[in-house]
C-alpha cells in the first residue's frame, strides 16, 4: 500500500477527503467523496473548530483564533456548504462585531 492509498483511507474524514480530492483526483461529485464532506461535519476537528467560534466575542481578526480565521479553516477542511449551525453562528458573530463597531462610533461623536 502506497502513501497516497494510505491517505486515501485515513480513519479522519478531513484527511481522507483531501487525499482523495488533490492526491486521487476524485471528483468532488463522487458518492464517496460527498459522504466524507457530510462526515467531516461531525468531525472531530470540525467540532473544535465551532466550539472556537462559539467562545470568539470581541475581535474577529484575531490571528488564526478570531472568526474569520475559524470560518477560513472550516472551509479549508472542506466543512459542508449550508451547515445551519455554522451559518447561524458565524451570523452572530458579525452582526455582534457590527454592533460593537456602531456602538463604538456612536460613543466618538458624544
Amino acid at each position: 500500500m502506497t502513501l497516497a492509498d494510505s491517505l486515501c483511507a485515513h480513519m479522519n474524514p478531513v484527511v481522507a477527503h483531501r487525499a482523495r480530492r488533490l492526491l486521487a483526483g476524485e471528483s468532488e461529485r463522487s458518492p464517496a467523496l460527498y459522504k466524507l464532506r457530510r462526515a467531516i461535519g461531525s468531525s472531530e476537528m470540525a467540532r473544535r473548530l465551532l466550539m472556537a467560534l462559539r467562545g470568539e466575542r470581541f475581535n474577529p481578526y484575531r490571528k488564526w483564533q478570531g472568526p474569520h480565521w475559524t470560518l477560513y479553516s472550516l472551509a479549508e477542511i472542506g466543512f459542508p456548504a449550508g451547515d445551519r449551525p455554522t451559518r447561524a453562528t458565524a451570523a452572530l458573530r458579525i452582526d455582534g462585531r457590527q454592533r460593537h463597531l456602531v456602538a463604538a462610533r456612536a460613543g466618538h461623536r458624544r
